[in-house]
Formats: structure tokens, C-alpha cells, sequence
């Protein structure tokens, strides 16, 4: 099963989508900041295909949600779970396939809150998740999305928070102790595109500000990975997407265009399920 998140950044980018859909044979388009086009995106997705059209995810929508989930899916093997203005989460029961949990995510932005407030939120969202597991009886959970914090800041790493770990066969052992209390681990496999030497990109995301402290790159959008799904993750199916048909969606300084397309890079991946 294959998966699509991009922060469009309010731009109406549905030819692009629709086409990336194509050729990542995606089952599901998860886009943030697309509420205000996402007829036009329903539209472009299903433009050219004649079997399993995209469909919007149940309505489960809160007030400021800006996320927009479209699936190749049986209605009724898609089932919204829990949702707030940052997340959405869905039970998945795919006909033939192993159920999973997707918690799609768009937490708030570093230009309005600092790291303290995004690591508090961080989480309430991951506590939104686990009541969304707890009902679905499972942890089979793909969180994917624009979580604003690069994967080594606090909100990302901290106990409290997502708790995502950078070494699979760590978060493979499922949890640790922290404090007498046991905190579950998220695998997060986004580390590896912050210095790549192989790729023309250091993250999803570029921004230059004349500061002390500057990263330039960041990786906002990532995915993490729940020790019961991993056996259904191979890295090597994770990307993040730097052309659509051949045209790049780099300047020529090589960073997101963000005048043409979004000044964030979309992520690609596939679930063996």
C-alpha cells in the first residue's frame, strides 16, 4: 500500500498531485494546507483512471483542520478514529491486508510557537493517537505529515512526546521505562535525509533566516513507524520527492521552488500489508 503527503502551502498544485498519485501508484494522498482546493484536487486524482477512484476520507474534520485525506479505499474499509485542529486518525481494515491506524498530522508552525509549546503538543497529539490504538486493539500505526519540528528536537525525541527513535533495532524492542512509567517508541527513518550526500536536498523544507541560530534545512515532514508495523516497512520504499514527470520541484540553487510548486518537498512510501 502506498502513501503521499504534501504540504501544498495553499497553493492549488493539482495537476502535480494527481500525476505524482500516477506514478507512485499511491493508494493514499494525504495534503496539508489543500482545504481551500480540495474539489480541484478530488478532481485532477480521478481525472484519469477508471478503477478504485480516489475518494475524500470520512468526514471527521475538527474547526481549523487543514488536513485532506483522499483513498482508493472502500468506504468501509476506512474509518475515521479521533481528530483535532492538528491531527486526523483513521482505523484502515483493507480487504485481504493487515489493519493498521493512519494518524495523519499538521502541528503548528515554528514561526508562532516556540520548542516548549510545539513539545507540549506534541504530546496531546501522540495521546490522541494512543486512544485511537487503544480502541483498534493494536498498535499498527503509520503517523505521517508536517510535524513542524526537525527529528531531533524535543517534542520528536522526548518521552513525552513522540518519542521517535532514529535506530530501528532500539525502537524495535516497543517501549522503555521512563521514570517507573513505560513510554512506547515510535522509528522514525527521516534521519537519513538531513545529510545524504547522494541526494541534492538536506531535508523537506528550506528556510533562511539572518539569526544566531540557523538550520537552513529542515526535515518537518517525516513518518514514523510503530515497532508492530515495522515488519511491513522496508526503508529503501521511503522517499522524498524532488521531480513529477521529469520536472524538478528544485530551484536553481537546488530548494524547494516554493514560487512554483511548495517550499516544502512531498514524502513517498509503501506499507508491505
Amino acid at each position: 500500500m502506498n502513501f503521499l503527503f504534501w504540504n501544498t502551502t495553499r497553493k492549488s498544485l493539482s495537476s502535480e498531485v494527481a500525476k505524482l498519485a500516477l506514478e507512485r501508484g499511491a493508494d493514499f494522498v494525504i495534503l496539508a494546507e489543500a482545504e481551500d482546493h480540495a474539489a480541484a484536487y478530488l478532481i485532477a486524482l480521478n481525472r484519469k483512471r477508471r478503477e478504485a477512484l480516489f475518494g475524500l476520507a470520512p468526514a471527521f474534520i475538527a474547526n481549523g483542520n487543514r488536513l485532506r485525506v483522499f483513498s482508493r479505499l472502500p468506504a468501509g474499509e476506512i474509518a475515521p478514529a479521533a481528530t483535532d485542529r492538528t491531527c486526523s486518525v483513521y482505523h484502515v481494515h483493507p480487504a485481504g491486508a493487515l489493519a493498521f491506524t493512519l494518524a495523519c498530522v499538521h502541528l503548528p508552525s515554528a514561526l508562532h510557537m516556540t520548542q516548549d509549546d510545539r513539545a507540549a503538543l506534541a504530546g496531546e497529539t501522540v495521546r490522541l493517537i494512543a486512544s485511537a490504538e487503544e480502541s483498534a486493539g493494536h498498535t499498527r500505526t503509520l503517523v505521517i505529515g508536517d510535524f513542524n519540528m526537525n527529528p531531533f528536537e524535543p517534542g520528536m525525541i522526548g518521552s513525552t512526546g513522540f518519542h521517535a527513535i532514529l535506530d530501528r533495532r532500539i525502537a524495535a524492542t516497543g517501549q522503555r521505562k521512563v521514570q517507573e512509567r513505560t513510554r512506547p517508541f515510535f522509528y522514525n527513518p527521516m534521519w537519513r535525509f538531513m545529510n545524504d550526500d547522494r541526494l541534492a536536498f538536506c531535508g523537506s523544507h528550506y528556510y533562511r533566516k539572518s539569526v544566531p541560530f540557523c538550520h537552513f534545512w529542515n526535515t518537518f515532514d517525516q513518518v514514523l513507524i510503530r515497532p508492530e508495523l515495522l515488519p511491513t516497512f522496508d526503508d529503501a520504499g521511503l522517499s522524498l520527492v524532488d521531480s513529477i514527470g521529469g520536472k524538478s520541484l528544485l530551484d536553481a540553487n537546488g530548494r524547494p521552488n516554493k514560487i512554483h510548486h511548495s517550499d516544502h518537498l512531498p514524502i513517498s512510501l509503501n506499507l508491505n500489508l
